[in-house]
């Protein structure tokens, strides 16, 4: 699996050629919001600190002459600008300054909603540049570039250590590594006997896997629920620096490796339960293994997108966010099958033992997973 690693590579250095024009944000305002604490207007310092339905902000015109205004939400909002409603709108909205507030220098700029969210929205000033121009001629001063964006910078860093871990793994153990990636094998209704890996969970080379496997997926929901706004209220996932994103990024690998055990706790007492002791190995493996495989298919789809010039809207990233979940269901399946296969019980016997292992897990992940109010 040598081509995974350099297909990670190659879209990392490569990714700037896919487009030739970009954009460069100018200036970052949410910086400069206010909001209604009663009938006092305060600066919002924190998101955690909004209350009310309200953000406000003044921009003076002048600072910004060669630049565009994008205001994006996920949740529909209402647009005012010096007391007038201009757009009631969700998703992405682009204005041109110099069109805001006629004559004035400075505008008044209220967005609105009723449950208004200020971990969906974000607000900038924006200058479209050709890819392979210097963003500063022209005497437009970048106060707050995209290339220094820390939670862009997280990722690129991220990818650099799980690439540097996959590069390890792949020339310590290469048969270990074959295996797991093997599709054919993974995906097959029947349970084959393949080598003594199934047998041996806990071994030091399966425990390094895991460990990659903890990164990979901490990786995939930290990047697509902050990428895509969802769950707002879960600070962890919306780090405002790039040391916060790096102490998030570990905290979830290690909640995970921490869930990976307990699968194989679950796995191993309702296999004792169902007198199904044989199968717990197999089991165990086969889970580890396919979700792998999703898990580095997400995370493939993250770095053509977020690095290869692409720029999606984030209800996309949430869909991902959402279809990666519902993937789970996939092991579920491949699973029963292969237990069909090698079981002599009957099949509502085994479809008890999958609910008790597979199904009921799955809905617990999919009841805290999925953000109702995004």
């Amino acid at each position: 699996m040598r081509v995974f690693f350099y297909i990670i590579i190659l879209i990392i250095f490569s990714g700037g050629a896919f487009a030739q024009t970009d954009t460069v944000l100018v200036k970052d305002f949410s910086n400069e919001w206010y909001f209604f604490d009663g009938n006092k207007q305060l600066p919002l310092v924190r998101k955690s600190d909004f209350k009310g339905n309200i953000v406000t902000l003044s921009i003076d015109k002048r600072d910004y002459e060669d630049a565009l205004l994008s205001i994006q939400s996920s949740q529909e909002i209402s647009l005012f600008v010096n007391g007038s409603l201009i757009d009631v709108f969700s998703d992405k909205i682009i204005l041109d300054f110099q069109e805001l507030g006629e004559e004035d220098d400075i505008v008044s700029l209220s967005i609105y909603s009723k449950t208004l969210n200020p971990y969906l929205l974000s607000t900038g000033a924006y200058r479209v540049i050709n890819g392979n121009l210097d963003p500063l001629k022209d005497d437009v001063v970048v106060v707050n570039p995209r290339s220094s964006d820390a939670f862009f910078n997280f990722l690129i860093s991220s990818l650099v250590v799980l690439g540097i871990f996959f590069a390890i793994l792949m020339n310590r153990f290469p048969k270990v590594m074959s295996e797991y990636f093997r599709l054919s094998r993974a995906i097959s209704p029947r349970e084959l006997d393949e080598n003594l890996l199934k047998s041996r969970p806990l071994v030091a080379s399966n425990m390094f896997v895991y460990a990659f496997l903890s990164l990979v997926i901490a990786f995939n929901v930290l990047g697509l629920v902050n990428i895509s706004g969802a769950l707002p209220q879960m600070e962890i996932f919306h780090p405002s620096s790039f040391g916060q994103a790096i102490l998030s990024w570990l905290q979830i690998s290690v909640l995970v490796f921490g869930a990976i055990f307990l699968k194989l706790i679950v796995v191993g007492y309702f296999a004792s339960l169902y007198s199904l002791q044989g199968f717990i190995n197999s089991h165990f493996y086969n889970f580890t293994r396919l979700l792998l495989m999703i898990a580095c298919f997400v995370l493939l789809l993250i770095t053509f997108f977020q690095l290869g010039g692409f720029h999606l809207d984030a209800a996309t990233y949430y869909n991902m966010y959402i279809a990666a979940i519902f993937s789970l269901t996939l092991l579920s399946v491949i699973i029963y099958l292969k237990l069909l296969s090698s079981a002599p019980f009957k099949n509502l016997h085994l479809f008890s033992y999958l609910c008790a292992t597979e199904l009921i897990p799955f809905v617990i992940i999919l009841s805290l997973g999925i953000n109702k109010s995004f």
